[in-house]
């Protein structure tokens, strides 16, 4: 297996956090933390924005409403996603919020994820028309 071989200028890019007083440190993490929480919300209004947008372009005869199997598929998805939703998150948001009750980014951006696809699919078993 060939060894590789970095550069100074990687090795430096690479371990340049240990090099970060606990102080920087921790202005880096609430960055990050910040820029997760930027995404999450970029992600939810971009999500409204284009289910918006397939109503609008889509023609009234393609519309239709699931039954059957497609339907049952959809609320079982919903009803697992609800349940592992609440399962993993409801421990965190009770330790997280006990204190200062901020959240952390990274949870809000993996919650607005889920969110997502849970709405996705009780949109489809709601009876709602979809395209």
């Amino acid at each position: 297996m060939p060894e590789e071989r970095y550069d100074n200028a990687s090795l430096a890019s690479l371990t340049s956090i240990s090099h970060l007083s606990h102080r920087e440190y921790l202005e880096e993490v609430k960055r990050v933390d910040h820029h997760f929480r930027l995404n999450a919300y970029f992600v939810a209004v971009t999500w409204v924005l284009l289910i918006l947008w397939s109503y609008w372009v889509t023609p009234p005869e393609e519309m239709e409403i699931l039954d059957g199997p497609e339907f049952y598929a959809a609320l079982f998805a919903t009803m697992f996603m609800l349940l592992t939703m609440v399962g993993r998150f409801s421990g965190f948001f009770w330790l997280e919020t006990k204190g200062s009750g901020n959240v952390s980014g990274v949870l809000v951006a993996s919650l607005t994820t889920q969110i997502i696809s849970c709405l996705n699919n009780a949109l489809m078993c709601c009876g709602i028309p979809i395209p």
